[in-house]
This record gives structure tokens, sequence and C-alpha cells, in this order.
């Protein structure tokens, strides 16, 4: 997987090399021809130049780097199925909650309450204080 990250920078930076979108002197030339070509509005204008296209090497990577980020999407996914799979397999029940934080701070009548609330979602790594869903898994 390192590997597939490193090939990725490096094909980014070569992307931003190479005369295609990525290169910012290549969106300066196309910006520039389009503001040239606003003020003619007759289309059979003959003096009217079209906007660039990306080089041949930029297209071979930009599809080659496509091909590597789909590859990659494709492993993480396997990986996720694998782990929910192993899951399955093991338990012998499992139950998902959605809890609402929101209204558990309104109800938690003490401070202390609260405070043990807050810390338990801090230990969990819970950005989000609206909604939180608990996977419980019995084996």
């Amino acid at each position: 997987m390192k590997k597939k990250k490193q090939s990725l920078i490096k094909m980014n930076r070569q992307l931003s090399r190479r005369w295609g979108p990525a290169n910012s002197a290549f969106r300066d030339y196309n910006k520039e021809i389009r503001e040239e070509n606003k003020g003619n509005d007759d289309a059979e204008d003959k003096k009217n130049k079209e906007l660039a296209k990306p080089s041949k090497g930029y297209l071979k990577i930009q599809k080659n780097h496509a091909k590597l980020e789909r590859r990659i999407a494709r492993q993480r996914e396997t990986t996720y199925h694998q782990m929910t799979a192993e899951i399955v397999k093991q338990a012998n029940f499992i139950g998902v909650e959605t809890l609402y934080v929101k209204n558990m701070m309104k109800k938690a009548d003490r401070p202390e309450v609260q405070k043990i609330i807050t810390e338990t979602l801090d230990n969990v790594g819970c950005l989000n204080r609206r909604v939180k869903c608990v996977v419980y898994v019995v084996r």
C-alpha cells in the first residue's frame, strides 16, 4: 500500500509538470484564449484560437493514475469486507444502536454524568456530538 501511495505522489508530480490541466501554465494559456474568444461571437470566424489540448504523455499518466486509484480503492474495499466478514463469523449477536448525544446531555441532570459522557466520547474519538452509532458484538 505504501508503494502505491508513493507511486500516486510521483504521478501527481509528473502530471503537474506535463502540458495538461494539472499544469498552471496550461490553465493560464487556456484562460487567455477563452478571454480572447469571448468577444468574438461569430462561430465562422477562423481567427478564433482553439483551446490547448493536453499532451499524449499527460493523458497516458492520467490514465495510469486513475487505474492506480481504482486499484487502491478496490483493495481498501476488500479489506473492509474481510474485516466485517470476520466479525460476523465470530459473533453470535451483533447489535447496532444510534445514540443521540444531544438528548443524553439534556437528560443527564447531574454534571458528573455529563462529564462521564463527554470523557467517554473523547476516549472513543467521536468528534461529532450529534449522533453516535455503537456496535455491540457478543461472542
